[in-house]
């Protein structure tokens, strides 16, 4: 017969292996859903809106929640479609398509001395599981960073049935 203590331990090593594991994340009708691991930890879930800017050819899913927000770009070759698009380096000088990018940003504790944290992705995906009727829903997968920095995060999630609405002004990349 074990002790309390011997119990208590071997329950512990039992879960250590999914300790550093994000939950299943399944996004409801119109909303995205992230975990985020890595420097930080963090989970988000807001409603989120898909915008498809016909000019250049692109959909912005975007959600914000108080003082957070996620943002990803899906370039597709010619017209979207369901499928996987990979993630690309932010200052790319072309955009390739199919390609996605992607943003997180939240304000920081001013005590630790960080106002915003900020991360891009630089690798990972995003795969449209769902296509048609006006909407969309995916699922996200990247690996992100600081800016000029050595921070990283993993961020996992999805999002769902999110209505397609058309640009309604200027969209594309900004010319410097």
């Amino acid at each position: 017969m074990r002790s309390p203590l011997q119990s208590i331990f071997v329950a512990a090593v039992m879960l250590l292996p999914t300790c550093n594991k994000p939950l299943t994340l399944q996004a409801e009708r119109g909303e995205l859903v992230v975990e985020w691991w890595g420097v930080r930890r963090g989970r988000f879930v807001a409603p989120a809106s898909a915008i498809y800017c016909k000019k250049d050819n692109y959909l912005e899913v975007s959600a914000i929640r108080g003082d957070t927000g996620i943002g990803i770009a899906l370039y597709p070759k010619d017209s979207l479609r369901a499928g996987r698009y990979a993630v690309f380096e932010p200052l790319s000088p072309s955009v390739p398509r199919p390609g996605a990018a992607g943003a997180i940003r939240w304000f920081g504790d001013m005590a630790e001395g960080t106002s915003i944290h900020a991360f891009q992705a630089h690798h990972g995906t995003i795969d449209l599981a769902r296509f048609g009727n006006g909407s969309v829903s995916g699922t996200i997968e990247f690996q992100m960073r600081v800016p000029q920095g050595s921070d990283t995060l993993k961020v996992k999630g999805s999002f769902a049935d999110l209505a397609i609405r058309p640009s309604q002004a200027a969209c594309g990349r900004a010319k410097f």
